[in-house]
């Protein structure tokens, strides 16, 4: 029963595609999808913004190099520091005096730091690669 209903079928099958007109394309039909085809390929690039400028970073290594300098040409000097004296800093000596740090805490803080500044440069390596494909 299943084979004469499906052969009834195949035949209804056969003459509806013989009795239907081929189609085709309009005139433009190529332009009309290369222009959709361009429209989709078009993305918006994420335009990278450093964090911190260069002007600020030319303002930090101006900084770092004149008091490298002034550390340089008056650092041996022996007389007082002038407004420096005024404050007393003996309380953060004695808060930290009695502080003892295990070898366990010390180890996991150094892995930790180790840690960071490998994965800083590989993050950074990272999102590099992935803001260029984009």
């Amino acid at each position: 029963m299943k084979e004469e209903v499906n052969k009834e079928l195949n035949e209804f099958i056969k003459k509806i595609v013989k009795e239907s007109p081929t189609e085709s394309p309009s005139f433009d039909f190529t332009e009309t999808v290369m222009s959709r085809i361009t429209k989709l390929n078009e993305s918006k690039v994420t335009v990278y913004r450093p964090l911190i400028s260069k002007l600020i970073w030319v303002f930090v290594v101006i900084l770092f190099l004149s008091l490298l300098i002034y550390a340089l040409l008056f650092g041996n000097e022996t007389e007082s520091l002038g407004w420096f004296d005024t404050f007393n800093y003996g309380f953060i000596a004695d808060s930290f005096s009695g502080l003892e740090i295990s070898k366990t805490t010390l180890y996991g803080i150094t892995f930790f730091t180790v840690m960071l500044c490998l994965q800083i440069p590989l993050l950074k390596q990272h999102f590099d690669k992935h803001l260029a494909a984009s």
